[in-house]
């Protein structure tokens, strides 16, 4: 089990997947937030204190080749950064190719990324075509009912979330 931390702020969640906006950018000392298409007022501040700090129970999810990967094939990591992602997201498609600088650059610091997609209309072959097209080195995952997203509260894409070990 690992501990969660989201800087960003939470949204009113989709069933049919998740919404495409700024929930969280890669930059920086790692992690930078911003958020846009938030719920205002102190219910999003307490909504997303109550995430900082949660454990993640461990999951495991078919990559976009149906092979199954799961979230303690990483544990000797230090982080695992958990991006959602969606295939037709414009702000996606702007920032997959910084995730994968950052993804390169932490690699070798112990730092693993996972891609994962939880967009119903989005399909593995989709999702693989979008990783080939941005060269991402990390595993892209489909979350095809939503567990692991729910488990998360991932409301938008893209939106990083950070586990430690603990």
């Amino acid at each position: 089990m690992r501990n969660l931390a989201n800087w960003g702020r939470i949204a009113a969640r989709r069933r049919r997947g998740l919404r495409c906006g700024i929930g969280t950018l890669l930059g920086g000392a790692l992690i930078a937030g911003l958020a846009c298409g938030s719920v205002g007022g102190h219910r999003a501040a307490a909504a997303e204190v109550n995430r900082i700090g949660r454990t993640i129970e461990p999951f495991a999810l078919p990559d976009v080749y149906g092979k199954t990967r799961s979230l303690g094939e990483f544990a000797d990591a230090k982080l695992v950064v958990v991006v959602f992602l969606g295939v037709d997201c414009p702000l996606v498609k702007l920032y997959a190719p910084r995730i994968e600088e950052l993804a390169d650059e932490y690699g070798s610091k112990g730092v693993a990324f996972i891609g994962i997609n939880s967009n119903r209309q989005d399909s593995s072959t989709q999702i693989a075509n979008f990783g080939r097209r941005n060269n991402l080195s990390f595993p892209l995952l489909k979350d095809r009912d939503n567990t692991v997203a729910d488990q998360f509260a991932a409301v938008r894409t893209p939106e990083a979330f950070v586990l430690d070990k603990n």
